[in-house]
């Protein structure tokens, strides 16, 4: 018995594997925007996926490609990764729209888009083979075209007896992951002149660069320049542009930002110093002379990679000697080496440059056979002998923007050329807020490290150093971690932030979520979260909010994997101000001695409520009654009764008052109700004021005088006896309209109406 119990436990589980699985597919639900795209534009498309088999298949990701054949082959490209919900048998997502660049290395002409479902095998499923899915072909244009993907341009700034090619590999990495654009290169030679001496503003740059310029995603900088104009020379002769003093940089610097921002139209940069380029970047950033007109440094992130915040002297280490990045030697007796000096090799002083001190040649000279060319540390053109110089270390830096190091650590002692300590930017300015990230590699090998630099350009996770973004733009980022220690951060949190010109509809969609779940938050300019959602890995999510005039904080976060710096995120925002409500109708009509009134109305996204107003001359009007907006898309329909018009016409008018307060008044619409040829009562002067007057066609005799409001209450209460005529002290009663009531000795009831203005 135990025996058959056993197999039919194996023939069940051998049941489940044939006939309970899972088969995951692309269904023939697709659509692309255009079939023509050039390299950089957006390809945009939808589709959806769905499990044939009939058990749940669980969350999985979804791959696509553009390849020239129909097949997967070493010349398809990957796009991007995409998560997918877990789904039920039988069912599909909801349509999942993707949008992203076209990478550099497609080959134009035909292609086709491939998407390749549960491409890391999360899914057991019965047909392994029909994962991916063919549509309309599409036209890979080869132009190519530079667009602005990024919140912030980037400037990629080389460091010692180097130039722009340090960053060669990097960018080609950029253009074929991601699809983002290079916008040129901006070329410096920092030591025009040829004396000795080189002052400040000692520099040219070659201008015809600013005009080459395009609007795009990153730009490098050079100083591989001689004083032809010559970039790279191939002379023997020494330049020293590209080991000139950092004050220097720090111009060239302020240069190539104001031409950037100038181009993009873009607020701010973001700066990328490899080795000295960071300390030319923090020269920048810490010199507020040095700023743009605005007296503003225009700066949302400063990456470092490799830079010797604490100084390096290891210039003339056979180390440095090998990784030379253009095959020559650094000039030992250059302003560049004089500046990095973590301590002089004589004196045994701090490098005056970093850590200030005394600028004179007895602290300064350091080297066995001369002197540095240059002791004139600020560059001023002055003998300053005996003048103490504040060190970069020394000077405030700003914490208002974002802060991250590249170090390299675990190869011989540093990166070979950078302690690093040295590298940590943390270690001088304890309590900036810098993220760490810790590579095993040479110096000249740290800007090949793609994936760690783009870790290290990771969006802000602080709301008042968040990147500011505009509507109507698509914008990339990633998810990735922002710590050396992803256990301590555990989520990436992405934060951004934008204004609202004026009361409308936000819209708000995020394309390409790699993360099983994705969370995302809506906060007000006080940090509130007024709107919080998850994706639940669905890979596409959208909202529509209506909101005020303000600034607001658009948040988007999770649990990232070591696979998600790869396929970088998309977000829109999209505003719409609200439109004054349109009246499509309104309608007025006398039915029984009652005034019915209809309107219908559409573009309420911001309307609060409808008053209705009644005036009995068109000059004098009061209120008798209000209604709720549905303040809903679409059209809605309206209505309103007033049970009591006056005799004669009575005018109408509706008050459309929005959220804000701002109103609008329709067009007025009227009814004339008579008056019964044997009315016994009449109140004139009626629109009254103060006082009026009750007129009876006989003697009044112990009658009763009651006036209510439009609601019904009873407001005041007066006797008549013996009269034609009744005084009414009406002076109390608001603005408005009111029912007249006289009951008689023998509880005979007569009406009129009247109109207090």
């Amino acid at each position: 018995m135990k025996q058959k119990f056993t197999l039919g436990i194996l023939f069940s589980f051998f049941s489940l594997f044939l006939f309970g699985q899972a088969d995951l597919i692309v269904t023939n639900n697709f659509s692309v925007q255009t079939t023509n795209v050039s390299i950089g534009n957006y390809l945009t498309f939808k589709f959806r996926v769905r499990n044939n088999g009939n058990i749940v298949a669980p969350k999985s990701h979804t791959l696509i490609y553009v390849s020239p054949t129909t097949n997967i082959t070493a010349n398809s490209v990957e796009l991007t990764t995409i998560s997918t919900e877990a789904l039920a048998a039988n069912t599909e997502t909801q349509d999942i729209n993707y949008t992203y660049p076209l990478p550099f290395n497609c080959t134009s002409g035909t292609n086709y888009i491939i998407i390749q479902v549960d491409s890391r095998n999360e899914v057991v499923e019965s047909n392994e083979a029909n994962y991916y899915y063919l549509p309309t072909t599409i036209t890979v244009n080869s132009t190519i075209v530079g667009q602005q993907n990024l919140p912030y341009p980037i400037i990629f700034i080389h460091g010692l007896n180097s130039d722009n090619k340090t960053w060669d590999n990097l960018l080609i990495d950029f253009q074929k992951f991601y699809g983002w654009s290079f916008g040129g290169n901006l070329n410096y030679c920092l030591n025009q002149s040829a004396t000795s001496t080189y002052k400040y503003d000692d520099y040219k740059p070659r201008w015809s660069d600013t005009l080459s310029l395009t609007a795009a995603d990153f730009y490098t900088i050079n100083f591989d320049v001689d004083r032809n104009g010559t970039i790279h020379p191939t002379s023997s002769t020494t330049v020293l542009s590209n080991q000139a003093a950092i004050v220097k940089q720090g111009l060239a610097v302020k240069d190539a930002i104001k031409y950037v921002l100038k181009k993009t139209g873009r607020d701010k940069v973001i700066l990328v110093g490899h080795s000295m380029g960071g300390l030319a970047s923090r020269e920048y950033l810490q010199n507020s002379s040095l700023w743009q007109p605005d007296n503003k440094h225009h700066v949302a992130k400063l990456l470092t990679v490799g830079t010797p915040h604490g100084g390096s002297n290891a210039s003339l280490s056979a180390l440095a000697l090998i990784t030379s990045i253009n095959g020559t030697t650094p000039d030992e007796h250059s302003e560049a080496i004089r500046d990095l000096k973590t301590s002089y090799f004589y004196s045994l002083q701090p490098g005056v440059y970093l850590f200030g001190g005394t600028e004179d040649y007895a602290t300064m000279n350091d080297i066995l056979l001369a002197n540095f060319y240059n002791v004139d540390v600020n560059c001023d053109g002055i003998d300053n002998s005996g003048v103490t110089i504040q060190g970069l270390n020394q000077k405030s830096i700003s914490n208002t923007l974002n802060y991250s190091c590249i170090i390299g650590d675990g190869i011989i002692v540093g990166d070979g050329v950078v302690y690093a300590a040295n590298a940590n930017l943390k270690n001088y300015y304890n309590t900036l807020p810098v993220d760490t990230f810790i590579v095993s590699a040479l110096h000249t090998a740290l800007p090949k490290q793609t994936e760690t630099i783009v870790k290290g350009l990771d969006e802000s996770n602080e709301y008042n150093r968040s990147y500011d973004i505009k509507t109507s733009q698509i914008y990339f980022g990633n998810f990735s971690t922002q710590s050396q220690d992803p256990s301590s951060y555990p989520y990436d949190y992405d934060d951004y932030k934008f204004s609202v010109p004026q009361n409308g509809v936000l819209n708000i969609k995020v394309y390409n979520i790699t993360l099983p779940k994705c969370y995302i938050n809506l906060l007000d300019s006080t940090q509130n979260i007024i709107y919080k959602d998850s994706t639940n890995g669905q890979g596409y999510w959208e909202l529509n909010r209506t909101l005020n005039t303000g600034k607001y904080y658009f948040e988007v976060f999770g649990n990232t994997d070591a696979k998600a710096w790869r396929n970088p995120y998309a977000f829109k925002l999209s505003f719409t101000p609200t439109l004054p409500v349109t009246l499509l109708d309104f309608v007025a009509t006398l039915k029984d001695n009652q005034t019915f009134l209809k309107w219908t109305a559409t573009n309420e996204i911001n309307t609060a409520i409808f008053t209705i107003e009644k005036s009995i001359n068109g000059v004098e009007w009061a209120a008798i009654g209000n209604v709720n907006a549905v303040n809903m898309f679409g059209i809605n329909n309206y209505n309103f009764n007033d049970a009591n018009p006056n005799f004669g016409i009575n005018y109408y008018r509706l008050k459309m008052i929005d959220k804000d307060g701002k109103f609008t008044y329709s067009e007025v619409r009227t009814v004339e109700l008579n008056k019964p040829k044997n009315s016994l009562f009449v109140v004139a002067p009626n629109p009254a004021k103060g006082h009026t007057t009750l007129f009876s066609k006989s003697i009044i005799k112990n009658a009763v005088i009651e006036i209510y409001n439009v609601e019904g209450s009873l407001l005041l209460k007066q006797n008549a006896t013996d009269s034609y005529k009744v005084d009414l002290d009406i002076s109390k009663l608001p603005q408005g309209f009111y029912l007249v009531k006289i009951i008689d000795a023998n509880n005979s009831v007569n009406s009129v109406k009247m109109a207090v203005y």
